[in-house]
């Protein structure tokens, strides 16, 4: 009687924790442990997809599994998912199963030099004589070359952060070597491609030098002028020097004109004194304006009578206002009448 109570009481409470435990703890271990004997069985034959989704059934059973998402990222890289792949080893990091860790930091980087690799290949067929090719085809390597040798700096890096994360590895070491040795092959064929030419220059640099031939020009011709002009009247001062002195042109002298004039050849005494008397009357500023050419008609030449019986001023203003022809002859008149008088005659009355 009492063993059957304490069936009874026994059934009872196992029913009751079965009806409140959760569906994990009802599957754990069992249905995982069967789900990832399928994924190694499929893994075997060669099912690899099949195997990624067994794996990935097992490690929703047990979340906190690192070997269960590592499995299933090497099932997926198996079967071509190269970049689900990468995402499973990116988040793989366990400090309690750090060979784990250090496998799938090894794995990932291998896979992100792979790729790295592949910017290089459309380059290989070139590394023999890259100083061969054309300007043309060694700006095109030129880039393709960049930028492998910024992926190959950024996978160098990572590199460096995983020796800090993760401790041994002598895969991860010799992987980090080959990464050098490519990155400084990279730049050696980068250093040994033709220098393409200087980037032309911008349009407002050619303006500006255009400008400054042309005021260069401008410069260079107006020194030219300029020493033409020197050489010319350079020679136009010899040519006076040596030129015999010329007569000045009487009918285009005017009494007012102050210039000085080349020295005119000898005349006659009357002539001379004439041109004398002018010259000291225009600096004296006692000139008048000429007379009209009515009022010069209507005037006549004075006698010498008239003249004696004028004061000094007033045979000035008459002189003045006589024309040219009738001065000059009465200037003439004026010396012949002084030669006589100065003249002894020849009887004594």
């Amino acid at each position: 009687m009492i063993q059957r109570a304490l069936r009874k009481i026994a059934s009872v409470i196992l029913v009751v924790a079965l009806a409140t435990a959760p569906a994990a703890v009802l599957s754990y271990p069992g249905q995982s442990y069967v789900e990832e004997l399928r994924a190694q069985r499929a893994y075997q034959k060669g099912n690899y997809a099949e195997a990624a989704q067994h794996f990935s059934k097992a490690a929703e059973l047990q979340p906190k599994s690192a070997r269960l998402k590592y499995n299933q990222a090497m099932a997926l890289l198996r079967a071509g998912e190269r970049e689900k792949a990468k995402e499973l080893f990116k988040g793989i990091f366990e400090p309690d199963e750090p060979e784990i860790t250090r496998n799938a930091f090894t794995n990932l980087l291998r896979l992100e030099q792979e790729d790295t690799r592949r910017l290089v290949d459309p380059l290989l067929p070139y590394f023999p004589a890259p100083e061969k090719v054309s300007m043309e085809e060694a700006q095109k390597l030129r880039e393709t070359t960049e930028n492998a040798l910024k992926q190959y700096e950024g996978l160098l890096e990572r590199y460096r952060q995983s020796f800090a994360t993760v401790s041994g590895g002598d895969e991860l070491g010799r992987n980090y070597e080959l990464a050098l040795m490519e990155r400084d092959a990279l730049e050696d064929f980068l250093k040994r491609l033709p220098t393409p030419p200087p980037p032309p220059q911008p349009q407002q640099n050619k303006d500006n030098q255009k400008q400054n031939e042309n005021q260069q020009e401008d410069n260079n011709s107006k020194q030219q002028q300029q020493q033409q002009q020197q050489q010319q009247q350079q020679e136009k001062g010899q040519e006076k020097q040596n030129s015999p002195e010329q007569k000045p042109d009487q009918g285009n002298q005017d009494s007012n004109n102050t210039q000085p004039t080349p020295t005119p050849a000898p005349r006659e005494k009357g002539e001379k004194e004439e041109k004398d008397q002018q010259e000291q009357r225009s600096k004296k500023g006692e000139q008048q304006a000429p007379p009209s050419q009515s009022e010069e008609k209507g005037k006549e030449a004075p006698s010498v009578a008239e003249l004696q019986k004028m004061s000094a001023e007033e045979a000035k203003r008459l002189l003045n206002s006589l024309p040219e022809d009738d001065k000059r002859a009465l200037l003439r008149l004026i010396n012949r009448a002084q030669k006589r008088e100065e003249q002894p005659s020849e009887y004594d009355w």
